[in-house]
C-alpha cells in the first residue's frame, strides 16, 4: 500500500467514523465527568489493543478519541494554553492511529505514551481551575 493511499484511508476514517458511530456523540453526554470517562474507555481499549497486538482496535479507538476530543466544549472557550495542549494531544493521537494502521507496535506504543502524557499534563494544568469553577457559588459560576 503506497503512502498516498494510506493517507487517504486515514483521512476517510477520521471523517467517516464519527458519522457511523452514533453512540460517540458527546452532545448526548450530560456531564463533563461522563465525557471524560468515555475518553478513558477509549484509552483503555487502545492499551488492550497494543497489548494484544490488535491494531484495528488501537486504530478505531484512537480515531474515536481524536474525534471526541475535537468536539470538546473546552476548545470553544478560546483559552490559548488549552488550545496548545489540545494540538499536542491531537498530534499524538494521529501518530498513534497512523502507526497502528501500519502495524508498527513499538512506534504505536511510544505514541500511546505521548497521548497519556498529554492527558496528564492537561489535567494537571486545568484541574485546579476546573475545581474552582465547579465549586464557585451559584452567582459566580461561568465568570
Amino acid at each position: 500500500m503506497n503512502a498516498t493511499r494510506k493517507t487517504l484511508l486515514l483521512l476517510l476514517a477520521l471523517i467517516a467514523l464519527p458519522l457511523m458511530a452514533s453512540d460517540d456523540n458527546p452532545q448526548k453526554d450530560r456531564t463533563t465527568q461522563e465525557f471524560m470517562r468515555r475518553k478513558l474507555g477509549y484509552a483503555d481499549a487502545i492499551l488492550q489493543g497494543l497489548t494484544l497486538e490488535k491494531f484495528d482496535l488501537v486504530f478505531t479507538n484512537a480515531i474515536k478519541l481524536r474525534n471526541m476530543n475535537m468536539t470538546n466544549a473546552f476548545v470553544t472557550l478560546g483559552n490559548p494554553e488549552y488550545r496548545q495542549k489540545i494540538e499536542n494531544f491531537q498530534k499524538s493521537v494521529e501518530a498513534l492511529a497512523s502507526h497502528a494502521q501500519d502495524g508498527k507496535l513499538d512506534l504505536a506504543t511510544t505514541s500511546y505514551s505521548q497521548v497519556i502524557h498529554s492527558c496528564v499534563d492537561c489535567h494537571k494544568t486545568f484541574r485546579h481551575e476546573q475545581f474552582l469553577q465547579h465549586n464557585a457559588p451559584a452567582g459566580e459560576k461561568g465568570k
